[in-house]
């Protein structure tokens, strides 16, 4: 006996099977930090950035070329409105005063800017810190000075447009660095103090 399968249904299996593959289809060249990851799982998309003391001697070489919009991530107070494609990457504070330095630009990355968020309780997300956005220029830095030290921050890569996703040419380089406020200070053991009034 031959199982056959209606027409309607056939077809409905097709479009299940293709509504399945398509993300994958479509994030095929995305960059591998295209999401922010899971709370739950420490960020995994999310490579971390090396904390340099006073100057970028550790660099992070990144692109946007094939970016998405990531769903679902809180507003901003300095953004623009648009598609908002990005990628992401994470530190951890070691003070709480550090500068993002963000520069040489891919000629199509014109329009740039970058947000701070850290978890909340439950893996919800929220705005730190946000850079306004910039068109002009070869590079920029975001300084913060209400970083909690020992946390983790994510940093969110943005190229807000109104056009297409980038597909060549949305190169950067960013570093994070412990400000100049607040300097990582070593923790001095066995003095004593005595408090004259």
């Amino acid at each position: 006996m031959k199982l056959t399968i209606p027409a309607p249904f056939r077809l409905l299996i097709l479009c299940l099977f293709l509504m399945l593959l398509l993300p994958f289809i479509s994030n095929a060249q995305a960059p591998a930090n295209d999401n922010h990851g899971s709370f739950l799982l420490f960020f995994p998309s999310a490579p971390a950035l090396t904390v340099n003391g006073g100057s970028c001697t550790t660099t992070t070489n990144g692109t946007l070329n094939n970016a998405t919009v990531s769903p679902s991530i809180p507003t901003y107070s300095c953004g623009p409105t648009g598609s908002l494609y990005d990628v992401w990457y994470k530190f951890t504070a070691t003070s709480s005063d550090h500068t993002i330095t963000f520069d040489n630009f891919g000629s199509n990355y014109n329009r740039r800017q970058l947000v701070v968020y850290q978890f909340n309780t439950f893996g919800t997300l929220s705005a730190v810190t946000c850079s306004p956005l910039s068109t002009t220029g070869s590079s920029f830095t975001l300084n913060f000075i209400d970083y909690s030290p020992g946390t983790t921050y994510l940093i969110r890569v943005i190229y807000p447009t109104a056009g297409a996703v980038m597909i060549t040419n949305g190169g950067f380089r960013i570093c994070v660095t412990t400000g100049t406020n607040n300097a990582a200070q070593p923790v001095e053991s066995g003095k004593s103090y005595t408090n004259i009034t």
